[in-house]
């Protein structure tokens, strides 16, 4: 049983592969293929479609023409090996777009360094098939590690002896065929003997250096983190035009928060740390404590979701990609 369930595996393979050759040399013409190995069609015929089981002198030729070995023909599945070479070039593709040198930016959040709170930079190096070297300059901190290719995310595994990093970032997507410019991700660093407390940050990853004491405001501002408010824009509406009596002339200064959003009116409209201070300074006291107050209803009716999460959506990450892009286009991207 075993010699005959071998024998219809090499018959199949044969004759699928005799249907691969047809279709990829002799643009699945018969008459051009048979003319070619100068056999009769209807021979070929038979040879593809029925039972019959083509001779070796035929294989051989076959094999002499296609540029193949006789061993493949008969122990491969051309129509596998094609999807699999054609994977494999996606992936290798996928793993390019992030070949090359890279730098990173986050903050420093050890609580025992005087440093805190400063912009830290390094050294990212990704290479052949997603293998990541990591350097945190001006220190002795390497890692390695390797890129690992998601869907919609692709992670960076780093490690050392002594500390372990993780970052994510989002996947530009399979139509973009660029190289990786830049973007924010998330970073976690974790040290068991500094028995640091978790930690999680976001991260900016820059194909070009960027000179961080000209450029550190505009850093601290990509980087910082502001616990916002989502609500509804009905809802937000709702408050600003009917719940709380607001002056004209001061609701000329805010109602761009609203309007400027081409957003049904079911969907969410994230107020930050940034539209909240402008609502500060926009209203006075009574009706700003007024304006939170009915936020918080809103926030425990569901109406409102309060997000302190650290996360970076795709505005922040087009933010960051279109500042690199648009900061350092002089330089050339061509990296090595």
């Amino acid at each position: 049983m075993a010699e005959i369930g071998w024998e219809d595996t090499l018959i199949h393979n044969i004759k699928r592969n005799i249907n691969w050759i047809l279709e990829q040399n002799y643009e699945n013409n018969q008459t051009l293929m048979a003319k070619d190995l100068d056999i009769k069609i209807n021979t070929l015929h038979t040879y593809i479609n029925s039972i019959t089981k083509p001779p070796i002198t035929f294989l051989y030729k076959l094999c002499e023409k296609s540029g193949i070995t006789l061993d493949s023909l008969t122990k491969e599945d051309f129509y596998i090996q094609n999807e699999k070479m054609r994977k494999k070039e996606v992936v290798r593709q996928l793993y390019n777009r992030y070949k090359g040198q890279y730098y990173a930016y986050f903050f420093v959040v050890d609580s025992n360094s005087l440093k805190e709170g400063l912009i830290q930079e390094a050294s990212m190096k990704v290479n052949e098939a997603g293998s990541v070297s990591f350097h945190i300059l001006n220190s002795e901190k390497q890692f390695l590690g390797n890129l690992i290719m998601g869907e919609e995310l692709v992670y960076f595994d780093l490690k050392s002896s002594k500390e372990k990093i993780n970052i994510v970032i989002k996947n530009p997507g399979r139509n973009i065929k660029e190289s990786y410019t830049g973007g924010m991700g998330i970073v976690n660093i974790s040290s068991p003997e500094d028995n640091r407390i978790p930690t999680a940050q976001k991260i900016i990853i820059s194909s070009v250096r960027i000179p961080i004491e000209r450029y550190f405001s505009t850093l601290k501002d990509f980087l910082k983190i502001s616990n916002y408010i989502k609500i509804r824009k009905k809802f937000l509406l709702e408050i600003l035009n009917s719940k709380i009596i607001i002056k004209e002339e001061r609701y000329e200064k805010i109602k761009h928060i609203v309007e400027n959003h081409k957003i049904s009116d079911e969907d969410r409209i994230a107020l930050s740390e940034k539209e909240m201070n402008l609502l500060y300074r926009a209203l006075d006291k009574e009706e700003f404590l007024a304006f939170k107050a009915y936020l918080d209803r809103m926030e425990h009716e569901g109406g409102a979701v309060a997000l302190g999460a650290v996360k970076v959506n795709l505005d922040e990450d087009n933010m960051v990609y279109r500042f690199i892009k648009n900061e350092f286009r002089h330089l050339d991207y061509k990296r090595t």
